[in-house]
């Protein structure tokens, strides 16, 4: 049995979440696309954009990259 989860509102998503959410609308790319830049899943990306789980690790290093080399973001 497959549990659903509610999109958290925006105000409640992790501002790690937000972050990753612009990068990919900056970058006009669908959350597969991002998937494939990141090396993980599409569900993965649907669970970080969605605050289930925590942006970390190598992916946060991925964003802080990437949001580095479009000039905007908090790194």
């Amino acid at each position: 049995m497959t549990r659903k989860h509610k999109p958290k509102q925006d105000t409640q998503r992790p501002r790690e979440a937000k972050r990753l959410i612009a990068l990919r609308k900056a970058k006009n790319w669908s959350q597969r696309d991002l998937a494939q830049e990141f090396y993980v899943s599409p569900g993965a990306v649907a669970h970080w954009e969605q605050g289930i789980r925590p942006v970390a690790g190598a992916a946060l290093k991925l964003l802080e990259i990437y949001e580095k080399n479009i000039g905007f973001g908090e790194a």
